[in-house]
């Protein structure tokens, strides 16, 4: 999955649990976290995956994500504030979209060896090309402009 997915999922995902599954607007004046969140594990995997050839390294594995939740609780429990928490929040739901089980060499990292290597020429073609790659980023698009539209009703 790719921005548009992982920002549209994300974003109705958080904005859900926000109005009908915890008490409280833990995500009022903090979608801007959730997002990065969500961007996160690209932001830093797809850069270094043009060193190693493998655009899901470091932060999508179960290692680091599980160094940020062991993070996120002990900050939330001495600060009361939900900052991490959101953010952790987004990781999880970009491994989830990635559906990163599915590529136990990277998840399980290091157990099962180094990170697989890919070729970066079909990148671009397989967003093209691929029906599991460009369907969830049109309706991720589609996700967001529906958010926007009644984002801005709402404010008018």
């Amino acid at each position: 999955m790719l921005v548009a997915g992982h920002i549209g999922f994300s974003w109705l995902i958080g904005k859900l649990i926000n109005r009908y599954g915890l008490r409280g607007k833990w995500l009022t004046n903090r979608l801007w976290i959730l997002l990065l969140g969500a961007l996160f594990p690209d932001m830093i995997d797809k850069p270094l995956g043009l060193i190693i050839h493998n655009g899901r390294a470091i932060c999508h594995t179960l290692l680091l994500f599980g160094l940020l939740l062991v993070f996120t609780v002990w900050w939330t429990i001495k600060n009361k504030r939900p900052t991490w928490t959101i953010f952790t929040f987004g990781w999880l739901m970009h491994l989830l979209l990635d559906r990163i089980w599915l590529s136990a060499n990277t998840f399980f990292w290091p157990l099962y060896g180094p990170f697989a290597v890919y070729a970066h020429q079909w990148f671009f073609w397989r967003i093209i090309l691929d029906p599991a790659t460009y369907i969830p980023e049109l309706i991720g698009s589609a996700i967001i402009v529906l958010m926007l539209i009644f984002r801005s009703k709402r404010a008018t």
